[in-house]
């Protein structure tokens, strides 16, 4: 028991980014783990249960300003990071993270919190889906990715938030502004998703896939002589982006390439 506690101390107090252990959600890997567990309960367990019977929601409202919300929202992350020193070279180059508690520093740490903070915000689309009677969008896919990336994301926050970290989040967050500005799109009736976004709906998704195989790509930048990023998290998120691709494949085979 006492060795546990002490691996448990050394890997999340000793060997975690200070700045970030007293911020919202930062203290305990509990937290996340919990968000995920109480996910997983309401989108397997309590929303179908409650829907039981029921109507199912429109929910027009909150559609067109969440999905607007998350445009500007992955908009201020690009536009903080690069404020802070992020440039595209870094794409092929390894970024050393600043651990001081210089503006810049702090200002991209609390980018990459705000990016962890949004992908917990992210998983209410799925109550969306269930509360609207979308149930087929609730798909194995759909629930790990967004599973997975809080944790992920979190893992980010609490251990390097910055330098090469960065990159898997500019990636991510431009392919959002293109996919949730579909959705924005999507959310303003049937006659313009049939006359302007049938054709458009694959490529959103070919675009999710390039991401992935660019973050494959990119993982090796975290092993290079200058990075001095903790490998650790590459050994961890490879596989996830590995899964992420495989039902992303399957996905698109089954939704498109089929038919």
């Amino acid at each position: 028991m006492e060795t546990a506690v002490e691996y448990y101390n050394f890997l999340f107090v000793t060997q975690a980014d200070k700045r970030t252990t007293t911020w919202p959600l930062m203290s305990t890997p509990l937290l996340p783990l919990a968000l995920i567990c109480g996910y997983l309960f309401a989108v397997y367990h309590y929303l179908p249960k409650y829907m039981t019977g029921r109507r199912p929601y429109r929910l027009k409202g909150y559609l067109w300003f969440y999905n607007l919300a998350q445009v500007v929202s992955c908009f201020v992350i690009i536009y903080g990071l690069t404020a802070s020193g992020w440039r595209i070279h870094h794409l092929v180059d390894c970024q050393t993270i600043d651990l001081s508690n210089n503006p810049k520093a702090i200002r991209t740490a609390q980018c990459i919190w705000f990016f962890f903070v949004l992908k917990v915000v992210e998983l209410t689309e799925t109550f969306v889906f269930i509360l609207r009677k979308k149930y087929k969008q609730v798909s194995p896919l759909h629930v790990f990715h967004h599973a997975s990336t809080v944790f992920y994301a979190w893992l980010g926050v609490k251990f390097y938030p910055g330098g090469v970290s960065s990159v898997p989040i500019i990636v991510n967050s431009t392919v959002h502004i293109v996919m949730y500005s579909y959705y924005f799109l999507s959310s303003l009736g049937p006659e313009v998703q049939r006359k302007w976004l049938q054709p458009i709906k694959p490529i959103v998704t070919r675009i999710q896939i390039i991401q992935l195989l660019m973050l494959l790509a990119l993982s090796p930048l975290a092993f290079l002589p200058h990075c001095a990023a903790p490998v650790e998290l590459i050994y961890l998120c490879v596989p996830d982006f590995i899964i992420n691709l495989i039902l992303f494949l399957r996905f698109y085979a089954r939704s498109y390439i089929k038919k």
